[in-house]
């Protein structure tokens, strides 16, 4: 399930809940339509890459002709929802630790020549 939103001219206002494949007409709201509107929820285990522009596909049909600018942005963010809860960073190893193993590898290297 996706979270579908429009623009209100300052925010996105919730709209509805939307899933794969669903088509959603715009003018059924608002009969002069929406300038931007926001897709969000897409769970990490999807596996999206957020810097290709192809991985979230959204077919958008106008109604009348012309010159038309469309911008699809990722939003990388963790609402704190179990889907991305579990993504905090691990910490990395010390430096000292590091450095304390590389020497212990050490002393055994020279053990065994």
């Amino acid at each position: 399930l996706y979270n579908l939103y429009t623009w209100n001219g300052s925010s996105y206002d919730f709209v509805q809940e939307i899933m794969t494949g669903d088509q959603f007409n715009f003018l059924a709201l608002n009969a002069a339509g929406y300038s931007k509107f926001m897709i969000d929820g897409i769970e990490l285990s999807a596996g999206l890459d957020p810097t290709d522009p192809t991985a979230f596909v959204t077919g958008v049909t106008f109604v009348t002709g012309g010159t038309i600018t469309v911008t699809q942005t990722a939003i990388e963010t963790c609402d704190g929802s179990a889907d991305c809860a579990g993504t905090a960073s691990v910490p990395e190893p010390s430096v000292l630790f590091l450095m304390g193993l590389g020497l212990v590898g050490l002393g055994f290297a020279r053990r065994k020549s």
